[in-house]
This record gives structure tokens, C-alpha cells and sequence, in this order.
């Protein structure tokens, strides 16, 4: 059956290897970053409308909840998204039944998590429990959701991948900061949460079967998920220690700092982490052709778009760590009140950490489409050591005002490793040095001004 658009015509599906021309290149970027703009402005404000309404307490212990759900979330993924990615890049045919696939091992596997998850949580957060089951609901659907994009992605259709977040982005924005605003409960605000992200898994679902003709089912066979399971395997230990290492900050202070503090210091660490989808998007829209252009034996066309991902990333990083060290500050007084004045001295240490983040992603994506995965499981391995280290030594003597430092130093060794994996590789281009350069350069001004 041939996938349709909208308007019931056929849609033309590119071969992954062929996305590479700049017209196509450009108009996906283009897409991805009016999808990622969605999901960032409401993450962002909805987030914000959060620690506005509630107090840093009851922030602290909902967004906490948030925290520990997103991670479970990941460990049920076990790397589907890449590993289902990449292999419908080379096959975008069969977008519609790797997917499958990919989903029913995600729903097995979710199963699980959310036994533990919940488990623990009773144990441990009794009085908690219903926040904690809400938001574990909530990120799981919400992963779905996004495992079900890889069929449009695949098949080179971001505009129907923009066209659903953005629309579903307001209803969750409405949703859940409606609700914060107007109830400045806790427990009603995690139940918007909720039941805006099942309304995303619902609506994508129809949308991609309406407008593509791809019908997500719920049917694999023992021997499909068994090799599902396989090929996702290298890439789950990658997609969890990735996630360990952007968030083992909120896990681990999240069990140490009291709820105000926490409540604080998630004020600011959420909104530094919106920028981050801007670094999934151009991945995403890179990912296909890199990842065939390596699967090909096509040097030529992997370095030029490599040469491209470092040059946007590394503007990207630019622009996002100024602009927190600069704005964050103006923000909290006006935004968020002096309530949260023990957030301002935190920004600086933000915008360090965002740079490296930026560069980090850089040059893990590159690695992830020649298939160097065990490189990046090192490198994340590297900052969560890191960060452990950092933290038993520095949290107890500083508290809250070390945090957002401790963030950015663990981030400097999984930065570095992965830049020099990706620099030895004979298929690297030459920008991959002076990126690192300019952002090494950016970095220690921010630290030392």
C-alpha cells in the first residue's frame, strides 16, 4: 500500500542515501526545528508555569517524580528508537513493521520497569505513590508516542512529524499548565501530565496511519522480538548510560537535597534542558543519511554532513550557553520571584554545562551512524563517574550552590572521548577539531569572566 498525504496523494518516499541534498537537508532541518521549537516551548513553559504556581517544596517533589519516570521510560526503550531508526533508514519500506516491532518489545519491557518502578516507589515515597504512578504513565505513553515517529521519520516525513507535535504541544501546554495555574496542586497537575501525553500517543497514532497509510499494530512473532532485542542490545547500554548522565544529577540530588533545594535546582535545570531537543532534532535529521551513507561505503557523503553537524552544533552550543548565563538570571527575578533568588548564582555553571552537552551530541551522533557504540557507552560510563565523584567530594562541603558545576565538570570527559573517537576515524572532517576548539575557547571564558 502507498503511504498518502493529507490530501490522499501518493506520497514519494527517498531512499535514506539520497536525503543528503541541501534542498532536502534544509527543509527537514527546517521541519524538525519547528517540531523541537513545539516541544521545547512547551516543555519550557509549562515547566515554568509549574515552579511559578507551586512552591519549591512541592515543585521539587513533582518534578523529581518526573525525573525518576523519564529514566525508567529510557530503560524500557533498551535503544529501540536508535536501533529501529537506523534500520529503517536503510529499509524505509518496512518503517511500518520495524516499528511494530520495536513497539511491542517497548510494551514487554515497560511491563517490567513499571513493576519495579512502582514497587520501590511505595517503599520508599508511600505518600508519593499516586504522583509517582502518574508520572511514570505519563512518560511511558509519551515514549510511545515518539517510537511510533520513527515510521514518518524513516520514510523522510517530518513535516508530519511537525504538524502532529505541534498541535498536540498546545494541548499539553493548556493541559498542564492550566492546571498548575489555576489548582497549584500537585496530584492534579501529575494527572494533567498524564493524560496530556496519552492524548499525544493517540493522536500520532491516528495521524500516521491516516496520512502515511503505516498502521502501528501490536503483532511480532517470538523470533521478531528476539532479534529486536538483539539488535537494540548495544544500543540500550548506550541509550541508558546517555540518560544516566544527563540526569543522574536530578536522581542523585533528588535522594540527597532536601525538596526546596531540589525544587530550585530543577527550576533552572529544566529549562537548560530544553536546548537538548534542539541537538535531537538535527540528529534526527542527520541520522538517515549518515547512517547510510556509513551502512553504503560512502565516505565522501558522510564527511560533508559531518562537516555540517559540527558547524551547526557548535553555533547551536554557542548561542544556548550565552544565552543562559546572560538571560537566566533576568529571568528568575522576573519570572519566578525571589522565592527562587538561590537559583541565579547556578546559571553560569548551566551554560558550561549546556556547551558540553552540545559538543558532546556533536560527536556522539556521528559515532552512533558508523555504529562506534561501545565508544559511547565509555564515554558516558566516563561522566557518570565522574559526577559521583565530584559530587561525594564537593556536595556535602557546598550544597546547593556547587550543583550546577558539578554538572558541567562531569561532562568534560565523555565530551573529550567522544571528540577523539570521532577525530581518529579516517571518514571525520577536519571541522571536528576547531569545533571542539571554539567551544573548549567559550567554555573557560565563561568559567574564568
Amino acid at each position: 500500500m502507498s503511504p498518502t498525504t493529507s490530501t490522499g496523494t501518493a506520497a514519494t518516499i527517498a531512499p535514506a542515501g539520497q536525503a543528503g541534498g541541501a534542498k532536502t537537508m534544509n527543509r527537514d532541518k527546517l521541519l524538525m526545528l519547528v517540531a523541537t521549537a513545539a516541544r521545547m516551548g512547551v516543555g519550557m513553559l509549562t515547566f515554568v508555569v509549574m515552579a511559578h504556581s507551586l512552591d519549591p517544596a512541592a515543585f521539587g517533589v513533582l518534578a523529581t517524580a518526573i525525573a525518576y519516570a523519564a529514566f525508567v521510560s529510557v530503560v524500557s526503550d533498551y535503544g529501540l528508537g536508535i536501533s529501529a531508526l537506523r534500520l529503517a533508514s536503510a529499509e524505509p519500506e518496512r518503517a511500518g513493521e520495524i516499528v511494530t516491532h520495536a513497539m511491542v518489545t517497548k510494551l514487554l519491557l515497560s511491563a517490567l520497569v513499571a513493576v519495579v518502578f512502582l514497587g520501590g516507589a511505595a517503599v520508599l515515597r508511600p505518600a508519593q505513590l499516586g504522583i509517582y504512578a502518574m508520572a511514570l504513565v505519563g512518560c511511558l505513553t509519551y515514549a510511545f508516542g515518539d517510537l511510533q515517529m520513527i515510521a514518518a521519520r524513516a520514510r523522510q516525513r517530518f513535516d508530519v512529524e511537525a504538524v502532529i507535535v505541534t498541535t498536540t504541544s498546545v494541548v499539553i501546554m493548556l493541559l498542564v499548565g492550566g492546571t498548575a495555574l489555576l489548582t497549584h496542586s500537585t496530584v492534579l497537575t501529575a494527572a494533567a501530565f498524564m493524560i496530556s501525553r496519552i492524548i499525544y500517543l493517540v493522536t500520532s497514532g491516528i495521524v500516521l496511519r491516516r496520512w502515511l497509510g503505516i498502521a502501528i499494530g501490536w503483532r511480532c512473532s517470538v523470533e521478531d522480538l528476539k532479534a529486536m532485542l538483539a539488535r537494540s542490545s548495544t544500543y540500550a547500554v548506550d541509550a541508558i548510560l546517555t540518560t544516566l548522565s544527563s540526569q543522574v544529577d536530578v536522581l542523585l540530588f533528588g535522594a540527597v537535597l532536601a525538596a526546596h533545594d531540589i525544587g530550585i535546582y530543577q527550576s533552572g535545570a529544566r529549562l537548560v534542558q530544553v536546548i537538548m531537543p534542539f541537538a535531537v532534532a538535527l540528529a534526527t535529521v542527520y541520522m538517515p543519511t549518515l547512517a547510510a551513507a556509513a551502512l553504503n561505503s560512502q565516505p565522501e557523503v558522510f564527511r560533508q554532513n559531518s562537516r555540517r553537524i559540527n558547524i551547526e552544533f557548535t553555533a547551536l552550543a554557542i548561542i544556548g550557553t550565552l544565552g543562559f548565563i546572560i538571560v537566566g538570571p533576568v529571568f528568575t527575578k522576573l519570572v519566578y520571584g525571589s522565592r527562587y533568588d538561590a537559583l541565579i548564582p547556578l546559571w553560569r555553571g548551566f551554560g558550561v554545562f549546556v556547551m558540553l552537552r552540545m559538543g558532546g551530541a556533536c560527536y556522539g551522533i556521528q559515532l552512533s551512524a558508523l555504529g562506534f557504540i561501545r565508544t559511547r557507552i565509555t564515554a558516558q560510563i566516563a561522566s557518570v563517574a565522574a559526577f559521583v565523584v565530584l559530587a561525594a567530594v564537593a556536595l556535602p562541603h557546598y550544597g546547593l550552590p556547587i550543583t550546577s558545576w558539578l554538572l558541567a565538570g562531569a561532562s568534560v570527559p565523555s565530551t573529550l572521548v567522544l571528540w577523539f573517537a570521532m577525530f581518529r576515524d579516517e571518514r571525520s572532517d577536519a571541522s571536528a577539531l576547531w569545533s571542539l576548539v571554539v567551544m573548549a575557547a567559550v567554555s573557560i571564558a565563561c568559567v574564568i569572566i
